[in-house]
């Protein structure tokens, strides 16, 4: 979606797992693939978070306030949690987006039919499209220069150069290589959100370590493809 911006920007956000909207608000997440709604589609004023800004504020006193407002609304409203399955399928797309949905229906006592309704509503998008999804978004990561730096397999999840380029445009609407030139600092922050949650779920990271990418300056990869 075209987004443009001048001067300093100020971001605050909660990261919601899939079927999250639906177990708080009763909203399925599809209305919202690739949408930016406000607040009041889930029946919460707007003011009512925008309120929770002080330009005085110090930022993680802003984010504690977000999430104290949040656990109080959960509380208030004695929500249940979200579908276990929901949450067990983002962690096994963020370990490997090229396992097998079979497999999975079966490691967890589901049918394929089942899983593939539950994931549907809970992700706005069939299982296989979560998982291929994953793969581009990790490789998109990697382009940016936010990924784990052990994770050059990142480039052997496609079958070939070919097969990388053409989901990359799926997603992307544009190749690798346009998308090292002409990304935005807005998508990079995103795309960054993303794989440090990613590395949190998978273990393989503290919610408060200094990500792998921040380690050394910030070095944007080249990419690897042709467009």
């Amino acid at each position: 979606m075209p987004l443009e911006y001048v001067g300093g920007i100020k971001v605050a956000g909660m990261m919601f797992r899939p079927g999250a909207f639906r177990a708080i608000w009763g909203k399925d997440d599809g209305p919202l693939i690739d949408r930016i709604k406000p607040t009041e589609f889930i029946g919460v004023p707007d003011a009512e978070l925008t309120g929770l800004y002080d330009a005085d504020k110090d930022p993680l006193d802003w984010l504690i306030a977000m999430e104290d407002w949040l656990r109080h609304y959960i509380a208030r409203h004695g929500i249940q949690p979200p579908e276990r399955v929901s949450q067990k399928f983002e962690a096994a797309a963020f370990a490997d987006p090229n396992q097998s949905i079979n497999d999975f229906a079966e490691d967890n006592g589901v049918t394929p039919r089942t899983l593939q309704r539950i994931i549907k509503r809970d992700f706005g998008m069939t299982p296989k499209q979560v998982m291929r999804r994953a793969r581009t978004l990790d490789l998109a990561a990697r382009l940016c220069g936010v990924a784990d730096e052990e994770e050059e397999e990142i480039y052997l999840r496609f079958f070939d150069q070919s097969h990388q380029i053409r989901e990359f445009t799926t997603f992307f609407s544009m190749t690798p290589k346009q998308f090292v030139s002409e990304r935005q600092g807005l998508l990079t922050l995103s795309l960054e959100i993303r794989q440090a949650r990613r590395l949190e779920v998978l273990h393989r990271l503290e919610p408060d370590s200094i990500r792998p990418w921040m380690r050394e300056p910030f070095v944007p990869v080249v990419s690897q493809t042709a467009s």
